[in-house]
C-alpha cells in the first residue's frame, strides 16, 4: 500500500490523494501535523516538506515526481492523457507559482504580517493575481487530467483558507464547480 506523509490541508497533499484515489491506487495518510507524524517526516525527508510518499522502501519527495511515480506505474486510467505535454507543464508551472506565492502570503499573514507593510507580501499577493488572471485567459475546458486536478486543489485551498474571492476568475471558478462532487475531490476536501 502506498504511504502519503502530510496534512489534511495541503494542496499538494491533495493532488497526490486525488490521483492515486482516481487510480484505483490504496493509500494510508500519515498526518504530519501530529507530533507522531512530523516526526516520522524528519526521519525519512532531509527537506521535511509534504508531501513524502514510501512507495515500497523508497522515499519519494514532491508532489509532481509522486505523481510521475503512480502515472509510470499504473497508467492514465480514467485520467486524460495530456495533448501537448508541455502546454501542460506551463499551466502546472503557473499554478505551482500561484500556490506557493498564495500559501508565503497566508502563512506571513497568519504570523501578524499586515499586507501593504511588507513589500515581500505584496510581491506574493500580485504574483498569485497574475497567475490567475493568466489561467483565466489561457483556461479551455478539457475532461480531468494532471492540470485540473492541480487546479482544482488550488482553487479548493484558496476557499478554504478564503485567499481569494474567486469570482473574479469565473472560468476557474466554474471548474472547481464542475469537480467539486467528483468521489476523488469530495473525499478529499481540505481537512477531510
Amino acid at each position: 500500500m502506498l504511504q502519503i506523509l502530510g496534512s489534511r490541508t495541503s494542496p499538494f497533499v491533495r493532488r497526490v490523494r486525488v490521483v492515486a484515489t482516481e487510480l484505483g491506487v490504496p493509500f494510508s495518510l500519515t498526518d504530519t501535523t501530529t507530533d507522531a507524524g512530523l516526526r516520522r517526516l524528519t526521519e525519512i525527508s532531509p527537506i521535511a516538506k509534504i508531501p513524502v510518499a514510501l512507495f515500497g522502501g523508497e522515499v519519494v519527495l514532491d508532489s509532481h515526481t509522486i505523481v510521475d511515480r503512480l502515472l509510470d506505474q499504473h497508467g492514465y486510467g480514467p485520467l486524460r492523457t495530456p495533448a501537448d505535454p508541455a502546454a501542460e507543464v506551463r499551466l502546472g508551472h503557473v499554478i505551482d507559482g500561484a500556490l506557493d506565492a498564495a500559501i508565503n502570503a497566508f502563512y506571513l499573514r497568519k504570523d501578524g504580517v499586515i499586507p501593504g507593510s511588507v513589500a515581500y507580501v505584496d510581491k506574493q499577493e500580485r504574483r498569485v493575481d497574475n497567475a490567475l488572471d493568466w489561467l483565466e485567459g489561457h483556461w479551455r475546458p478539457a475532461d480531468l487530467g494532471i492540470p485540473e486536478i492541480a487546479a482544482v486543489t488550488m482553487l479548493d485551498w484558496m476557499h478554504f483558507r478564503s485567499v481569494r474571492d474567486l469570482d473574479r476568475w469565473p472560468t476557474l471558478a466554474a471548474l472547481r464547480v464542475a469537480h467539486q462532487d467528483r468521489p476523488s475531490f469530495a473525499d478529499t476536501r481540505p481537512g477531510q
